[in-house]
């Protein structure tokens, strides 16, 4: 399924391969626009820089569906979640993960919204709740959680769906290029978009390939910039946040559970179904440094910001407030 791109194949009699559509970062979003794409019959190339694809964005994060739930601040955000999560969930019925019954625990003290806030906006975006069993309203702490609600809302396997992200690929009639990276997109004097690329690994070697394509698409997420800079286009104004998830082993009692306390300096902890373990997060101390890309000065490239940052774990801090919110009552909570 996976094509390794040579000299040879990006040539065809001396003259660069033609695609109607280039796709740079193999992403869920990437891969997902190249299967369209590739559906709809356009020939098309998919770029991915590491080794397999949804390997960065789309396997390190939290794995949440989100279903609304976490946006009681923006109604528009959470009504566009509730609308897409079933068509997530129907179209990925096999990577989808609900075993588990998950709690939002709504803060009593520095929360931004309160529990009939909450459950106002739920209604109104028509996001399902009940009341939490007593037994689990009792796993937290009354002097900080107002009240807890359980909702149907649910994870994602991500090595599951990186299986089927490649199967519809291969259906597609995609080629796809893995640690291959672009890095320059130009336009020659006739108007045809060409994108020069080569191994991901040497990215200062003198050698690249050609390619051209009727759309290039930028699909690279953080490394966004990245291509833009060294094509000459404008400076995208992102802001970027080095953060630190952790993969914990969960209190027995919570071991089938997820919990979510909103909405404010709060912990979340999930099911991360593709390590059997959970997620634990922590809004005030996840993220570790945060930059933006400023349109008119010099572009730091995010991926050297994190190869110099000093990996201190902030886990500690995570788990000792977390405990303050929800006390374990089996077995203390320790990182994976």
């Amino acid at each position: 399924m996976t094509t390794e791109l040579r000299a040879t194949q990006g040539h065809v009699d001396g003259r660069p391969r033609v695609f109607d559509a280039v796709i740079v970062g193999g992403g869920f979003f990437g891969a997902s626009l190249a299967v369209h794409l590739g559906r709809a019959g356009g020939q098309v190339l998919l770029l991915e820089s590491e080794p397999v694809l949804l390997g960065r964005a789309s396997i390190i994060n939290q794995a949440r569906v989100h279903a609304g739930y976490h946006y009681p601040r923006s109604y528009l955000t959470g009504l566009r979640s509730r609308v897409n999560a079933p068509r997530f969930i129907d179209e990925y019925r096999a990577t989808i993960f609900d075993a588990f019954t998950h709690y939002y625990a709504i803060g009593r003290t520095f929360s931004n919204v309160t529990a009939a806030q909450f459950k106002r906006f739920c209604d109104r975006i028509g996001a399902p709740y009940a009341p939490a069993p007593a037994s689990a309203a009792k796993l937290f702490n009354s002097a900080f959680i107002e009240e807890v609600l359980q909702v149907p809302e649910y994870t994602f396997d991500a090595v599951r769906l990186r299986e089927r992200v490649m199967h519809d690929l291969a259906s597609a009639g995609v080629e796809v290029a893995l640690s291959t990276t672009a890095r320059r997109v130009w336009q020659s004097p006739e108007g045809a978009i060409n994108v020069d690329y080569g191994a991901a690994a040497d990215m200062l070697a003198a050698e690249t390939r050609v390619v051209r394509a009727a759309k290039v698409y930028n699909c690279t997420y953080s490394g966004l910039n990245r291509l833009h800079v060294a094509s000459g286009l404008p400076l995208v104004p992102l802001k970027h946040e080095l953060t630190e998830m952790a993969l914990v082993e969960p209190p027995a009692e919570l071991a089938q559970a997820g919990v979510t306390v909103m909405c404010g300096p709060f912990f979340s902890m999930i099911p991360y179904p593709s390590r059997a373990l959970h997620t634990l997060s922590y809004v005030r101390y996840t993220p570790h440094l945060s930059w933006h890309d400023v349109p008119g000065q010099a572009y730091e490239d995010a991926d050297v910001r994190l190869a110099r940052y000093e990996r201190t774990s902030t886990f500690p801090h995570m788990v000792r407030d977390a405990r303050a919110i929800s006390p374990p009552r089996d077995a203390a909570m320790h990182a994976a």
